[in-house]
């Protein structure tokens, strides 16, 4: 894996037959479940793979029109030959992309150790960051509701159709009590805080409605 900083190492990395362009960004969600993958093609000879980080490599982003991370793209000769946002895209698809640009030939069953990995990751991030917003005091009310919105829904995705209200309603329930404990002192008593904790009550319907829709989904990918 060669890490790109400068565009005089990007030329310099332009030099081999095929590159493998991956623009990441730090702390994004998406590019932590390809992050694995990513490793992975490093670690296989007949292309180069070098990693940008798009928001230190403003130039590389304007000169390639790269609107969003992760995008990953292939040049070959110094030509672009082809480009994928690997985030979200199944198995087959990434390996029907790897054969066609890079000429590497790989099975689904290959490729689901790395994805399944990355997935493990980003979810571990996005806990991570949900709760990091949820102590901060300076953190906003939109920030705040949508960490609150993540904890529930790792808490309850799980359970049975029977048991989601109850679930729902306990998670709430111990958010409220953790938001009024962070609420001690004035100075803690912030606007966006405040407001959670009148809007929390209200919004369980909203929760358990999108819950189901989400697990119904699920059922229907899986048949």
């Amino acid at each position: 894996m060669t890490e790109i900083t400068t565009r005089e190492e990007w030329n310099a990395a332009l030099g081999e037959k095929t590159v493998l362009a991956a623009c990441m960004q730090k702390g994004c969600l998406p590019c932590a479940s390809v992050s694995p993958l990513c490793n992975m093609l490093s670690g296989f000879g007949g292309f180069l793979t070098a990693r940008l980080d798009v928001a230190e490599n403003g130039w590389f982003t304007d000169e390639y029109s790269v609107d969003g991370s992760p995008t990953w793209i292939v040049f070959r000769e110094g030509e672009e030959i082809g480009r994928i946002d690997p985030a979200g895209k199944s198995a087959e698809e990434l390996a029907a992309f790897f054969d066609g640009a890079l000429g590497l030939t790989l099975s689904p069953g290959d490729l689901r150790g790395a994805l399944e990995e990355g997935r493990r990751q980003a979810d571990y991030l996005e806990n991570c960051l949900a709760e990091l917003n949820f102590r901060r005091k300076e953190t906003s009310e939109d920030l705040l509701l949508a960490s609150v919105r993540i904890k529930v829904f790792k808490a309850c995705l799980e359970c049975r159709e029977e048991e989601l209200a109850r679930c729902v309603s306990a998670e709430i329930g111990r958010i409220l009590e953790r938001l009024q404990a962070q609420m001690r002192t004035p100075e803690d008593m912030t606007e966006a805080r405040r407001s959670a904790v009148k809007k929390l009550p209200g919004m369980a319907q909203d929760y358990i409605r999108d819950l189901t829709e989400i697990k119904k989904r699920a059922a229907e990918r899986e048949r």
